[in-house]
């Protein structure tokens, strides 16, 4: 949830389970978004993460080390994800065949995986 009040910028994200290390990267992430998409300062976000089942809010500081971080990290996944592309070219971004992708070592990966319904294994 993001709205603004007087010249700040909050973002709420509601968790049902127990507190994450990386819930904190996802609240970076939709900060990225905000500074990226709608010109917000870091400075001018605030982040809060709140549990429900145990009432308690997490507040979180924005700052420029954080978005880099998440920055880096998702640069890092588009290149690892360009390996299923042909000659890796992201800007074309025609995927290979689904025969030469790298199938899960286990069949109990799968349950996790978010194309499970596109893998013909």
């Amino acid at each position: 949830y993001v709205y603004r009040h007087g010249g700040i910028t909050y973002i709420h994200d509601w968790k049902t389970g127990k507190p994450r290390d990386h819930h904190a990267e996802q609240l970076a992430l939709y900060a990225l978004w905000a500074s990226t998409k709608h010109s917000v300062n870091p400075e001018e976000i605030l982040l809060y993460i709140e549990y429900l089942g145990s009432n308690q809010v997490k507040f979180l500081k924005v700052t420029d080390d954080a978005l880099e971080r998440v920055q880096n990290r998702i640069k890092s996944s588009v290149v690892d994800m360009s390996e299923y592309l042909v000659n890796c070219d992201i800007g074309r971004n025609e995927p290979l065949p689904m025969d030469e992708w790298d199938k899960a070592p286990s069949a109990s990966a799968c349950k996790w995986c978010n194309f499970r319904e596109l893998c013909s294994r």
